[in-house]
């Protein structure tokens, strides 16, 4: 279940959520619940002399865990190589070199 996405300088797509939807209304209701975190990361290849803008992309999964380290990430931003990852109720983490 996608949260938000965030669109960097070179309008890569940063996808943060849970990989299982139930797991964050579960949490809702118990805040002690483990609920899973996951950000994707999408870039999309240049547009071809064809005319087809986004004919291919890549996708990377960048971070995930259980929810032992960070319940249900809501949002992931991208500045300078670094990678802040919010939640709605829980810490936010900040990685120093995220890729």
């Amino acid at each position: 279940m996608a949260d938000n996405v965030f669109v960097d300088d070179n309008a890569n797509l940063w996808i943060s959520g849970f990989p299982v939807g139930l797991d964050f209304f579960k949490y809702t209701k118990n805040l002690s619940y483990p609920c899973p975190s996951q950000v994707i990361n999408i870039q999309l290849c240049a547009p071809q002399s064809t005319g087809e803008v986004y004919p291919s992309y890549e996708l990377r999964e960048v971070y995930s865990n259980t929810g032992h380290e960070l319940k249900g990430s809501t949002t992931a931003a991208v500045y300078k190589r670094k990678l802040v990852i919010g939640t709605a109720f829980d810490n936010l983490l900040y990685c120093d070199k995220a890729f």
